[in-house]
């Protein structure tokens, strides 16, 4: 990427593709994250970026999770009309 970010160490997540149909809870989401972790073994900081995060039920239970081991760095809020996208900072 232009600001030197690896492409691994970057997640894009648009809740409204059918690709991310599967993605209804925040157990999906979690379970998403570990395969990602696992298959592709980033290293540094990874930052996933959720927009329609609001679709996810239970998306917050995520974050609070990852921030209360310290996983999470920094988190982004950027809303729109009627949507939140997050950016999430992945230590």
């Amino acid at each position: 990427m232009d600001n030197g970010v690896k492409g691994e160490n970057t997640v894009f997540i648009n809740r409204e593709f059918a690709d991310f149909d599967f993605l209804k809870t925040y157990k999906d989401l979690e379970e998403l994250i570990k395969l990602y972790k696992r298959e592709l073994q980033p290293q540094g900081k990874v930052y996933i970026f959720i927009d329609e995060i609001q679709l996810i039920d239970g998306w917050e239970k995520v974050i609070n999770l990852k921030s209360s081991r310290s996983v999470i760095r920094n988190i982004w809020e950027s809303p729109g009309r009627n949507a939140v996208a997050k950016a999430i900072s992945l230590i």
